[in-house]
């Protein structure tokens, strides 16, 4: 790229000094031509920064992967350690509602050992009255004073 450079420095010169002709342009249009288009060793170049870019780009990418793995790897030994904590109060507490539950089973026949083992329910009610009964008596008595006093003559109010 270069060489094009400078040889279209001078060529231009040229054009510019002299007014000679045709050949001379026709040269220097051929040599712009050349210069302009892409070679190899551009193409070479512009591949190689290119792949370069997307190297650092993948680099880069790949380091905050780790970077990520790495911390979720810490949480997860967090984790790991919280759930054996955790493990571990659930037997202890599994102990102790066995050693109650046992405690209790004991009290309880300790207490029906102290009872007897019989319970007996007395109950102390007053002896229900007949009231159908009551009234049928009460029913008879006004009846039987009704007929005394149709018998007497009397009326009612007066007795």
């Amino acid at each position: 790229m270069t060489t094009c450079s400078r040889q279209l420095t001078s060529s231009s010169s040229v054009k510019a000094s002299s007014h000679i002709g045709g050949s001379e342009e026709q040269d220097y249009r051929g040599h712009h031509r050349e210069c302009t288009a892409p070679s190899a060793d551009d193409n070479a170049r512009l591949a190689v920064d290119d792949f370069r870019t997307k190297y650092e780009h993948e680099l880069t990418l790949r380091q905050r992967v780790e970077a990520d793995i790495n911390g979720l790897r810490r949480v997860l030994d967090e984790l790991t350690l919280a759930r054996t904590d955790l493990e571990m109060q659930v037997e202890g507490l599994k102990e102790e509602l066995a050693y109650l539950k046992k405690n209790h089973e004991e009290e309880m026949l300790a207490l029906q050992n102290q009872i007897g083992g019989d319970v007996s329910v007395e109950m102390d009610a007053a002896s229900s009255v007949d009231l159908s009964r009551v009234l049928n008596e009460m029913r008879d008595q006004y009846d039987s004073r009704q007929k005394l006093q149709g018998r007497r003559g009397l009326v009612p109010e007066q007795v």
